[in-house]
């Protein structure tokens, strides 16, 4: 009702055949949360792919699509669709017939009270205020990772950390090291508990290639093969269980960003305002010194 569209499923594809059958169902539940709109339509559209693989992109050659109505559909009953594609200049078969793309759609309807203005909301939820207890995950795979290793490929390890509202990066997990690989498997769940004092705001996954166990990872210990973040607002239901995430180089990591002076969080960190402080005191008693030198001098 919007005039919004959602990608809703993409079927596998089929090869060699112009009269495919799928026989694939879909659903797509809408919670009351996510829309106060009612979903009015479909549409179908189809592609012609060079390999096995589904897109929503559209980026094949394009055979056809059609627009189907779900204003008038009744609740919880199956209907039998056969659309008629167009879109684009197509040869009638023998048979006279335009080509055609056969659905059954069942529409399930539920009747929802109407939601509350903003204003209200906003004032209802200052009332309440919930806190992050605990954090349950799994580090499941990587997929595609840059090779460090002049022999062989890389160890690689994930450590994941937490950023605290104030300011403090917690360790919570570290993965075992997976030796020779560039498509690593780990499957190994982490938990980690937070006060009400100091809540986490993101989560961080660091990826590294191992190299000497026995020193730390700043020190020629492991070398960086990528990092990502996960706020952890978007990681509350209803937000999907799991998330494939993209690796990002080691200008993304949370040490190496620039802070609101456009230096680099850790340079920022080691120079406190008592220590620069100090640096322009002893310049200026440097510059006194010369001056000292060149009365005498004269």
């Amino acid at each position: 009702g919007n005039n919004h569209t959602m990608n809703v499923h993409a079927t596998r594809a089929i090869m060699n055949s112009s009269a495919p059958v799928w026989d694939e169902e879909f659903d797509f539940p809408i919670g009351r949360e996510e829309t106060t709109e009612e979903i009015v339509g479909l549409r179908v559209t189809l592609y012609d792919t060079d390999g096995p693989t589904r897109s929503f992109q559209g980026s094949n050659d394009f055979l056809g699509g059609a627009d189907l109505d779900l204003a008038g559909q009744k609740h919880a009953r199956s209907v039998l669709h056969e659309l008629e594609l167009g879109g684009i200049i197509t040869r009638k078969a023998s048979s006279g017939r335009r080509p055609r793309l056969v659905i059954a759609i069942t529409v399930y309807r539920e009747v929802v009270p109407r939601p509350l203005p903003r204003p209200v909301i906003l004032k209802t939820s200052l009332l309440r205020m919930s806190y992050v207890d605990k954090i349950f995950g799994t580090v499941v795979s990587a997929a595609d990772l840059p090779n460090r290793e002049m022999l062989g490929l890389s160890d690689p390890f994930c450590i994941v950390r937490a950023v605290m509202l104030s300011g403090k990066v917690q360790e919570i997990h570290r993965t075992s090291v997976i030796q020779n690989s560039l498509q690593p498997i780990w499957r190994e769940t982490f938990q980690a508990s937070f006060s009400e004092q100091d809540q986490p705001l993101l989560l961080l996954f660091d990826l590294w290639d191992e190299d000497d166990a026995n020193k730390p990872l700043e020190e020629g210990g492991a070398q960086h093969l990528g990092s990502c973040a996960v706020p952890l607002l978007s990681a509350v239901e209803p937000a999907p269980r799991k998330r494939r995430l993209w690796l990002q180089g080691a200008s993304q990591r949370h040490e190496t960003r620039l802070n609101q002076n456009g230096v680099p969080r850790s340079a920022g960190s080691k120079m406190t305002p008592g220590a620069k402080l100090s640096r322009q005191r002893s310049s200026h008693g440097l510059k006194e010194d010369q001056r000292k030198k060149n009365v005498q001098r004269r």
